[in-house]
This record gives C-alpha cells, sequence and structure tokens, in this order.
C-alpha cells in the first residue's frame, strides 16, 4: 500500500520520548508514530462504530412503541402551542399599502 507524506508537530519531550524509544527498540520514530496513530484510529473507530450502534437501537426502540410518530407531532403540537410566535403578532402596517390589502384578504379568507 502506498504510504502518503505527512507533517507531525510534537512537544518537545514528547518529541525526545519518541527520539528515545526510537534508538532503545531500532525503528524509525516515522514507523512508532504510523503504528500509534494506526492503533488510536483503529479502537476510536470501534468506540464511534459502538455509539453509533446503541444510538440506532435506541431509535429503533423509540420507532417500535410510535411508528407513525403520533407522539412526536402531539409533544411539536403541545410545544408550539404553549409559547406565543412573536412573528404572529400585529405588526404595523399602513393602511392602503400592499401588505395590508393582502393582510386584510387572508384574514378575510
Amino acid at each position: 500500500m502506498e504510504r502518503k507524506p505527512f507533517t507531525l508537530r510534537l512537544d518537545e519531550p514528547l518529541y525526545k520520548a519518541l527520539s528515545l524509544l526510537s534508538d532503545v527498540v531500532d525503528r524509525s520514530m516515522n514507523d512508532i508514530a504510523a503504528e500509534a496513530v494506526s492503533k488510536y484510529v483503529q479502537a476510536e473507530s470501534e468506540a464511534a462504530a459502538l455509539d453509533m450502534e446503541q444510538t440506532l437501537a435506541q431509535l429503533r426502540a423509540y420507532r417500535r412503541e410510535d411508528p407513525d410518530f403520533k407522539d412526536g407531532w402531539a409533544m411539536f403540537a403541545d410545544a408550539e402551542a404553549a409559547h406565543t410566535d412573536p412573528l404572529e403578532d400585529d405588526l404595523a402596517i399602513e393602511e392602503g399599502s400592499v401588505q395590508g390589502r393582502v393582510r386584510t384578504l387572508l384574514a378575510n379568507a
């Protein structure tokens, strides 16, 4: 597999530790860093996959309880009705303006 170049910036203490480990185990710093990144990506990918599987299981369980989402729509409607919408307040619209005529037509429809 082709290896792509990647620049990694390390703090001085970590760089020195990696350099020392490289000498002790007789491997390049690059190989050690690549192996460490590979292990990290594998572990984090597994954790993320498990988290997604748990979320999906919760969503499926919820859908089984309310397959048509009726409770969800009811909760949405209750939340909408519980608060006044500032955009629905009476607006000061000049008499005879286009907006005023449209608003009158809509109110009488």
